[in-house]
């Protein structure tokens, strides 16, 4: 995953990231741990990550189709469920979902 930052510091950076299969409800997992450096990249200078936003461009061929790397391929009832869980340094954590209607094509 490439990191971006402009202020306080301009940051770019590029981080491991690992993507498990999970059964149930959700069909990935990713753990994606800020390491040190960027959570304070100068001595006395903090950063938060106040958006997060991914753009995975990279595909594979799926019987002959050409498919995203992760795609969404659970359609549950008409609607895909996303969450994400957020742990902070400072110990507080955040977690956002949402339920998008979807049609299996």
């Amino acid at each position: 995953m490439f990191v971006e930052g402009t202020s306080p510091l301009r940051i770019q950076s590029n981080i491991a990231v690992k993507i498990s299969k999970l059964s149930g409800k959700f069909g990935l997992r990713t753990d994606i741990p800020i390491p040190e450096n960027l959570q304070e990249p100068a001595p006395g200078v903090p950063v938060a990550v106040t958006l997060f936003s991914i753009s995975i461009k990279k595909t594979r061929k799926v019987k002959g189709v050409s498919r995203g790397i992760i795609e969404v391929d659970r359609c549950d009832g008409g609607k895909w469920y996303g969450e994400g869980s957020f742990d902070y340094a400072d110990g507080t954590k955040y977690s956002a979902s949402r339920t998008l209607t979807c049609s299996k094509g």
